[in-house]
């Protein structure tokens, strides 16, 4: 079973950015992105803490994904996608384990 956040009851305020550049990937465009373009750790940064994040979420309309989300969806009979590993920050806590998902159209 995986935990997805559906709901407008729940905001995640944050944002996503990259180490090395303040440029992001078109994550939202629905092409694949050249692997060349991304070059440094991409981190996810929540403005409070959380207990806990769901499988599945999206920021700015960026999907987020667990490693137990991953685990599942390499299963399937899908090719037209990406995934890069991103690093989860809050304000008092810092953790790996989750994925930006892009998918191509």
């Amino acid at each position: 079973m995986f935990n997805i956040l559906e709901t407008q009851e729940h905001q995640l305020v944050g944002m996503i950015s990259n180490k090395d550049s303040n440029q992001l990937p078109p994550f939202t465009k629905g092409r694949l992105i050249n692997k060349n373009f991304y070059e440094g750790q991409l981190k996810v940064e929540f403005e409070s803490s959380h207990g806990s994040l769901p499988d599945y979420f999206e920021l700015d309309a960026i999907p987020i994904v667990s490693d137990k989300f991953v685990d599942f969806w390499q299963d399937l009979p899908i090719d037209n996608y990406q995934l890069f590993p991103a690093v989860i920050r809050f304000p008092d806590k810092e953790f790996a384990g989750y994925s930006i998902l892009n998918i191509e159209k």
